[in-house]
């Protein structure tokens, strides 16, 4: 897997709205409220479909 300047973009903006999720986990929005686990399992299939498609390679 090879990190060039745009995967490293992508990889750290996917971390820090992770991060940001993950601190506002359970608190209130409209509607609804934060959830962590839903946020990640949706970076995780975009990052999965990225990496098959060669943007990692």
């Amino acid at each position: 897997m090879i990190i060039g300047w745009p995967q490293a973009i992508y990889l750290a903006l996917l971390f820090i709205g992770l991060g940001i999720e993950l601190a506002r986990d359970g608190e209130p929005k409209k509607p609804g409220k934060h959830q962590f686990v839903p946020v990640l399992i949706a970076n995780a299939l975009i990052f999965g479909l990225l990496y098959l498609g060669g943007f990692f390679g």
